[in-house]
């Protein structure tokens, strides 16, 4: 008999029995230690004696044990790695394979860099494992409640090379103390009255199929519990039921009400992937971005921790203050007195090359400050306003170094200031940067000209 004959003949009996074609042919390969291009070469050569009884024992587990292809071969390839699979885990999917692969591009977008990173439910340890082979710059723990399917995890961390660690415990019981970048969890999602496929149910671990009645039990746990081991800025990752991606999105906003909620579909079309973006900084966190003249480096405006990371950056006098960016009027309202000359000038002019002084409502605004006064702007770049809706008024610098050239190139600021500060957000939006400097005026008595810059005073007087 030749190897297409004996395909051909079982395929046939595959297909009479409902069962998958294709595992006909990775059995066939299994069987006789070929590769694709091998097997398709020597379709018509004759199958060796040794080859038709090892693969009539494996195609017979399939066929008529309704043992999975992975079980009997012992290897599932997930985003072209060999992972070892058996029944203490579950086997990988391709559409954890598209999680993987949205994960690694929201990282690219939002992250850049050096980052912790938790795989919650990890069974095979087929995604944090990828991700460490993919991006060297994740460091990722990787954690299960099953020591069985640890175990199979650490084999395949072993095998593929990959630097990880692992935890063992329930659900983020584990990670007590610990602080992550992303959290990516394809926790057990199918309800647990819901019929399933025999091949899956007898085969593969219940623990890791059904999630509670209606399959969000573990969203739940793992969405209330989130913020306690994640930094301020963070991504989180889930594969789900096709048919809840409402309930994900509302659990999701519930528990990050300011986040960014992204939900992905499958090759299959169907609703698959949740990715849930948080912007919000951390306290004592410092960032770079940029605004419409020059790059800044801001901090939360009642963050000491961070002022003072500034102050040591820039050398700067301790009782200069800073002026602090806000996003619209509302915000400027929860940190200085207004009058009507100065929301007149506010509507007219800002977002602009405007800064105004005026009294602070909390003298806490500054930590170096002389006076209750408050400098004020609302700044026009999309990046910066967006900042600033995410996070509430920031208190800002410029970037530039005294005796340095300004510095308004993000390769350049990220080599300047690399380990010094948290983050520096990239500018895609080709905006030139004007550096002329906004035009301070001093409304905390009579209006008084401190600077006259972007914005002429003439203009100014006009509206009031």
């Amino acid at each position: 008999m030749t190897y297409k004959e004996l395909y051909d003949k079982t395929k046939e009996k595959a297909l009479e029995l409902n069962k998958e074609e294709s595992a006909v042919y990775i059995l066939l390969l299994y069987s006789s230690k070929k590769d694709g291009a091998q097997f398709y070469s020597s379709m018509n050569e004759e199958v060796s004696e040794d080859v038709i009884k090892s693969f009539n024992e494996a195609i017979n587990k399939y066929l008529y044990e309704n043992i999975p292809v992975q079980h009997i071969t012992g290897i599932q390839e997930f985003f072209g790695y060999d992972f070892n699979v058996d029944n203490t885990v579950l086997i990988p999917r391709p559409e954890t394979e598209e999680l993987v692969e949205n994960i690694l591009l929201t990282y690219d977008e939002f992250m850049d860099h050096d980052v912790d990173v938790v795989d919650i439910g990890c069974g095979s340890g087929c995604i944090g494992i990828t991700l460490k082979l993919e991006e060297p710059r994740m460091n990722v723990t990787l954690t299960d409640i099953s020591f069985e399917a640890l175990e199979k995890a650490k084999e395949n961390a072993k095998k593929l090379g990959a630097d990880v660690k692992f935890l063992q415990g329930d659900m983020l019981k584990p990670l007590e103390g610990m602080k992550f970048d992303i959290l990516v969890s394809n926790p057990p999602y199918i309800p647990t009255n819901e019929e399933i496929q025999s091949l899956v149910k007898d085969n593969e671990p219940w623990v890791a199929l059904f999630g509670g009645e209606d399959g969000l039990k573990f969203y739940r746990i793992i969405l209330s519990e989130a913020k306690k081991y994640l930094k301020g800025r963070n991504i989180i990752a889930f594969e789900h039921g096709f048919d809840k991606n409402k309930e994900i999105k509302e659990l999701a906003l519930k528990y990050f009400p300011n986040a960014e909620v992204r939900q992905i579909k499958d090759i299959f079309n169907k609703d698959r992937m949740t990715i849930i973006i948080n912007k919000t900084m951390d306290d004592g966190e410092l960032i770079a971005f940029p605004t419409d003249t020059v790059y800044g480096l801001g901090a939360k405006v009642f963050d000491s921790v961070a002022q003072e990371r500034i102050m040591g950056l820039k050398n700067r006098d301790c009782s200069k203050r800073f002026a602090v960016l806000c996003a619209n009027l509302e915000q400027i309202e929860e940190l200085a007195y207004i009058d009507d000359k100065a929301k007149k000038i506010i509507n007219k002019f800002l977002p602009g090359g405007l800064t105004l002084i005026l009294k602070a409502k909390n003298k806490d605004i500054h930590n170096y400050a002389i006076d209750d006064t408050v400098a004020v702007r609302i700044p026009k770049h999309p990046i910066a306003l967006k900042l600033l809706l995410e996070n509430g008024p920031l208190a800002t610098t410029s970037v530039n170094l005294s005796g340095q050239k300004p510095l308004n190139d993000y390769d350049i600021i990220k080599e300047t200031f690399k380990n010094k500060i948290d983050y520096i957000y990239n500018d895609p939006t080709n905006i030139e940067y004007s550096n002329v400097p906004s035009t301070i005026i001093d409304m905390t008595s009579d209006l008084k000209v401190i600077r006259e810059g972007d914005i002429k005073l003439e203009e100014i007087l006009k509206i009031i």
